[in-house]
């Protein structure tokens, strides 16, 4: 199988609000729409899409984050939130400079032809650019697919979150 990075008619490039907003709301509604059919108790995507992403932006801009898009036949592929400067305020935590990857998404035609990894190498380029140690990212414990890419691409388990239902 050909990886997507490969193909002359896609381009991972920065994202343009006045030209890739509704593709990029296109996205998080269908990455939410996945992660809920995983976790039912999550709020509907189209009630908190404006929300979420106006905050992703904000976050952006206070942990110098950066949005890539992948674009591909003139839409918005998929694309990949990562925050390039990271500090942790628990003084328990490595201080070394970290970034994070807060979302990562490829639409569901687009899937299994390396756009995800070709987006993560990209996410990775540029932590590595803003000077971070390591890399982290969240992970839905359902979303096995995920959960493989992430093993593929060299993330090991290092802080692992667990909850109990009290209802």
């Amino acid at each position: 199988m050909e990886e997507v990075s490969s193909l002359r008619d896609v381009a991972i490039r920065d994202y343009e609000p006045a030209r890739d907003a509704a593709g990029l709301r296109g996205c998080f509604v269908e990455l939410h729409e996945a992660e809920r059919a995983l976790e039912p108790g999550l709020p509907g995507a189209e009630e908190i899409a404006d929300l979420y992403l106006q905050r992703l932006h904000e976050r952006c801009t206070r942990w110098r984050g950066r949005i890539l898009v992948a674009e591909f036949d003139g839409e918005i592929a998929g694309f990949v939130s990562v925050w390039g400067r990271v500090v942790s305020e628990e003084p328990d935590r490595d201080p070394a400079p970290a970034a994070y990857v807060n979302d990562l998404v490829v639409r569901a035609p687009h899937r299994r032809r390396g756009l995800g990894r070709a987006l993560m190498r990209a996410a990775e380029d540029y932590a590595r650019g803003c000077g971070a140690r390591w890399l982290g990212l969240g992970v839905l414990a359902a979303n096995q697919a995920a959960r493989s890419l992430y093993h593929e691409l060299g993330f090991a388990p290092f802080h692992l979150q667990l909850r109990k239902p009290l209802a």
